[in-house]
């Protein structure tokens, strides 16, 4: 355990900084989205594949671009996106008209080109968008501890759950469906195959399944802080932060460190934090100076 004796700043919601990790989410978000657009739109019209797959490559291209910039110059981006859940899965949905343009044509003889490039353009739209909500949240974290010391900060010994070998094998068993299925001309199932290899390696990574390779990774780069507005939790490739103004106690129950949040209580076994009658100590003693008790 680690104290600091600097004053907190007087606030947390600062701007945040927008760093390059936002900026290719963030363009990879907006070019998939115009990109399906685009795509979707010109397959009403055009039957030539080779001409739908540049249109798709451009505008993809072009929204890339123009997202990443975009991201560098809007201030403050990252921590507006991820400072809810709301708003993380509103970024999700935006695959959802892509799915009503799916579902809408099956009564409709609309040709297969449409139905094709509202699928891509569905399964682009929200892994890149789980990415970006992802990177969005931790963007959140930034803005809410910008210049605030941490007037205390544990280890946890944090361990990932699920498995990177299971990850594997299932990475590779959709990788295989969808060489074969493009082998034999199936490209419905050679995209949702490819899409959920890419979906299952981008949520190992995020949830840091890949830890378990390096067995000290993850006790070294978890930690819980203690800010003067709230807590955050600190693992690799992702943080959360957590304002005391949604808590309403904290107490040890039998093995765990609960804190009740609702709904989203957050509940940590005391074996793998460090001191957890010292973190719930200094929990409620933040508790009672923000009045929640």
């Amino acid at each position: 355990m680690s104290y600091s004796n600097a004053t907190p700043a007087a606030g947390n919601a600062g701007p945040g900084p927008t760093g390059t990790t936002f900026r290719v989410a963030f363009g990879l978000y907006v070019g998939a989205g115009l990109g399906g657009l685009a795509t979707t739109a010109a397959a009403l019209s055009l039957e030539s594949s080779p001409r739908l797959l540049a249109i798709a490559v451009a505008t993809f291209a072009t929204g890339a671009v123009v997202g990443a910039g975009l991201a560098g110059r809007l201030h403050g981006l990252p921590g507006r996106l991820g400072r809810t859940w709301v708003r993380r899965l509103a970024i999700i949905c935006g695959a959802l008209p892509f799915a009503a343009v799916i579902v809408a044509s099956l009564p409709w003889s609309l040709g297969s080109q449409v139905k094709f490039a509202a699928l891509g353009s569905a399964c682009a739209v929200a892994i890149s968008g789980i990415l970006l909500a992802r990177v969005a949240e931790n963007g959140y974290v930034d803005a809410a501890t910008e210049g605030d010391e941490p007037v205390g900060s544990w280890r946890w010994y944090w361990s990932p759950s699920g498995s990177w070998t299971l990850d594997l094998i299932q990475f590779l068993m959709w990788g295989l469906l969808a060489v074969s299925s493009a082998i034999v001309g199936d490209w419905w199932s050679a995209v949702l195959g490819t899409s959920a290899m890419v979906l299952g390696a981008v949520v190992s990574v995020t949830e840091g399944r890949w830890t378990r390779w390096f067995p000290d990774a993850s006790s070294e780069a978890a930690e819980i802080r203690v800010y003067e507005h709230g807590f955050a939790t600190e693992r690799p490739y992702r943080r959360q932060f957590v304002p005391w103004s949604s808590i309403t106690h904290v107490r040890l129950r039998g093995d765990e460190l609960v804190i009740d949040r609702g709904r989203f209580d957050h509940r940590f076994d005391q074996d793998a934090l460090e001191d957890p009658e010292a973190l719930r100590e200094a929990i409620d003693r933040r508790l009672e100076t923000a009045g929640r008790r």
